[in-house]
């Protein structure tokens, strides 16, 4: 259950968990995937419920946060294996970043419609990222790691 200081409580993390095609066989990944999935479900509930903004800022702030952190450790694993598609997953995380600086603005802007329209398309980018390019990447990573790592 995600609970943001303003008091909001939403479980999210099991509705991510059961996000069809997000677990690749990765833990570490895997983790990463569901807990930045439940950040934008999270979001999503908040913005629905009429949360105030004061209660959506920090959810937007650890997203923000977060995706920067996970993007940056998988570029890293992405070096540390010598990841043949390094340069086209960058390119992708690089464009979901300005997915995600779109949305901070519109959110800012204090645009309620573009917000929710950038945070779905956000998701819906998001999910296809997991599903394609982050599943080729754990994948590769699995069959190059000794077999106590990665479950």
């Amino acid at each position: 259950m995600l609970q943001g200081r303003a008091g909001w409580e939403i479980s999210t993390m099991s509705e991510a968990a059961d996000e069809p095609g997000i677990e690749g066989g990765h833990h570490e990944l895997d983790s990463e995937h569901q807990f930045q999935v439940g950040l934008v479900t999270a979001m999503q509930y908040a913005l629905r419920a009429g949360r105030p903004r004061d209660d959506v800022r920090p959810i937007l702030d650890q997203l923000t946060g977060f995706t920067d952190v996970h993007f940056m450790a998988e570029q890293l694993l992405m070096r540390l294996y010598a990841y043949p598609g390094y340069a086209e997953h960058q390119d992708e995380h690089d464009r979901l970043v300005g997915e995600l600086a779109a949305l901070r603005d519109a959110f800012d802007g204090g645009d309620d419609e573009a917000t929710h329209r950038r945070l779905d398309g956000l998701r819906a980018a998001l999910l296809a990222h997991i599903r394609s390019s982050d599943q080729a990447l754990g994948a590769y990573v699995m069959a190059r790691e000794p077999a106590d790592r990665g479950q």
